[in-house]
């Protein structure tokens, strides 16, 4: 027996929190700037890392890789691609009463695009504006074999987005060839996402349509720079 069911409009806003790491983020270059520096109007290129609030090294969740290149000395282009809710990898042989068997993976990420305007480009500390397309793309299994009383479970989804991005930050030149950054950053995605379930008695498949603005916590970047 196979179940059909659609829904329209979800709406998800991930509040912000941190307000004060943010301040301090942003103000930590004013308290370092007699430093040696350089500024975004003598380099040209870059190879950038970030880590969101979230980051774990067991799945990188939150983490995202850039390059920048390109544009004169008031802006830049970028692009990168980024870990919106980990990559988690499970393998469960069997539970303690030797009748359960677990496999699943679940993975999100996001290429983004965009155009990174500079305020004062020739200072070592740099106020920017960046705003870009973004496509998303999530895919998930998980294989459920319980005892002979459910049988075996599947479980697949799939989501594909697409939408817009904004973003604003503060960039700190430590060196001639390293900055680091704290960037706030929002985005409104529209997409669609397809689930479904088997077992050995019916069959369900579920597919929704979304829209999703999300409001992120401030990112800390870290930018190698080439001349």
């Amino acid at each position: 027996m196979i179940f059909y069911t659609k829904s329209n409009i979800k709406f998800n806003i991930r509040g912000t929190v941190l307000i004060v790491k943010t301040v301090l983020l942003l103000l930590m270059p004013v308290f370092l700037s007699a430093q040696p520096h350089h500024n975004v109007a003598e380099v040209s290129r870059a190879l950038e890392f970030s880590l969101g609030p979230m980051f774990m090294i067991g799945n990188l969740n939150g983490s995202a890789i850039s390059w920048k290149w390109g544009g004169d000395q008031s802006s830049t282009n970028r692009i990168g691609v980024s870990v919106e809710s980990g990559l988690n990898f499970t393998d469960i042989e069997s539970d303690r009463h030797g009748d359960t068997e677990l496999r699943n993976y679940d993975i999100h990420l996001r290429v983004k695009a965009d155009r990174v305007h500079y305020i004062n480009p020739k200072s070592k500390t740099v106020f920017y504006l960046g705003y870009g397309p973004q496509l998303g793309f999530a895919s998930g299994l998980e294989e459920r074999l319980d005892n002979p009383v459910y049988g075996k479970v599947d479980w697949k989804s799939r989501l594909v987005e697409a939408g817009i991005g904004l973003s604003a930050g503060v960039e700190w030149f430590v060196t001639s060839s390293l900055s680091l950054a704290g960037e706030y950053s929002v985005s409104a995605m529209y997409g669609a996402e397809y689930d479904s379930s088997t077992s050995p008695s019916r069959r369900i498949r579920n597919n929704t349509r979304f829209f999703n603005f999300s409001a992120d916590v401030v990112q800390l970047r870290i930018a190698v720079y080439f001349p």
